[in-house]
């Protein structure tokens, strides 16, 4: 084990035993998704598409965009009740795997491909999270959405 983890939670026993519960409640909201996935791929498509791949991808699409905005939701929640010292932690730091408590990367490796040439993205069809800190910068962003 980490020592900036124990040692974090040494100090910390209330947040020890709030993280624990936080974390089974996510485990077990974990496999309902993966449940779901699971039977999105099970799935019979019958008489939608002569390929049933694209439901599929639609549906996995859907789930993805969920999550998505609730994890942007958080995040906008904050600035706009002007919480500076809420940062958005996420568990991804430079392509590893990082814990959000002590932002220690462990050491699992992540292999992200890099597109060839960019490819356009749009943003009312794809889950995408952004990370403002500031009302003004928020504001500035959505207004240079262009749709």
């Amino acid at each position: 084990m980490n020592l900036n983890f124990c040692n974090f939670y040494l100090s910390h026993p209330k947040q020890f035993v709030k993280d624990i519960l936080f974390k089974k409640s996510n485990t077990h909201n974990l496999h309902n998704y993966l449940s779901l996935i699971t039977a999105i791929l099970d799935y019979k498509f019958y008489n939608t598409y002569p390929n049933d791949k694209i439901p599929r991808a639609n549906a996995i699409n859907k789930i993805i965009r969920i999550l998505a905005l609730n994890v942007q939701e958080t995040i906008i929640t904050h600035v706009l009740n002007n919480e500076p010292q809420y940062r958005f932690n996420p568990i991804f730091i430079n392509g590893q795997l990082g814990c959000p408590k002590c932002h220690v990367a462990r050491d699992l490796e992540l292999f992200v491909p890099s597109p060839k040439q960019p490819f356009p993205f749009d943003i009312s069809k794809n889950p995408t999270i952004s990370s403002p800190w500031d009302i003004n910068k928020l504001i500035c962003t959505f207004g240079n959405i262009v749709v």
